[in-house]
């Protein structure tokens, strides 16, 4: 995900847990992409922490999980979720995906998601 995102000319940062992502400085990306199973915590508490702090709760997100039963694609939306996709998926759809929210922020420069 990372390589296809960094080839579409974005600039990437991965975290492995949601500690860590928690421990960083989220202010600073124009677009979340957040696994809902990360390894130490689900991704819907990262989303909740992220839609509850106003610097970052404008900020676009889309969910990924292999997670696919209705609740949890509801579950997500309903967090703040612009768009939840369903593993497998091309990366050519991710990257369309995050190309489409890009476009509808009119973000242009300085591209980065975290």
């Amino acid at each position: 995900m990372q390589y296809n995102l960094e080839q579409a000319g974005y600039k990437v940062s991965v975290y492995h847990t949601t500690s860590e992502a928690m421990d960083s400085e989220l202010t600073n990306f124009d677009l979340y992409i957040i696994d809902v199973m990360m390894e130490n915590k689900e991704g819907f508490e990262l989303a909740r922490y992220l839609k509850q702090n106003l610097e970052t709760l404008h900020t676009p997100l889309i969910f990924c999980s292999s997670r696919n039963n209705e609740d949890d694609v509801i579950n997500g939306l309903d967090l703040g979720a612009d768009d939840y996709i369903l593993k497998p998926f091309a990366m050519k759809e991710l990257v369309a995906r995050v190309n489409s929210l890009m476009r509808r922020r009119r973000i242009t420069l300085n591209k980065s998601i975290g």
